[in-house]
């Protein structure tokens, strides 16, 4: 494969992290209200999101800085995906 195939493959791969990460912390932050200890709850869902993200981030990369980067371009476009589908599209207020 070519170096720019791998470099969108990885870029791929940060989207559906972001998408992964990004979407668990929603899910986190509107059910700790409804559990009974939010605080156990917010440790635990970091620690399991930050593992996978950190494995898979390892795996893509493969210590190569540039697929690193990509990754970590598509992990930030899979945080704004996130935001627009849970915030109906609107436009966030600075």
């Amino acid at each position: 494969m070519t170096d720019l195939g791998v470099l969108m493959l990885s870029l791929f791969a940060g989207v559906c992290l972001g998408g992964l990460f990004f979407e668990g912390l929603w899910r986190t932050v509107s059910r700790a209200a409804q559990t009974a200890r939010p605080a156990h709850f917010f440790v635990l869902s970091f620690a399991i999101r930050s593992a996978i993200l950190l494995s898979l981030l390892w795996l893509v990369s493969r210590g190569n800085a540039i697929r690193l980067a990509a990754c970590m371009i598509g992990f930030l476009c899979g945080r704004a995906v996130i935001l627009k589908i849970h915030r109906g599209g609107k436009q966030l207020a600075n």
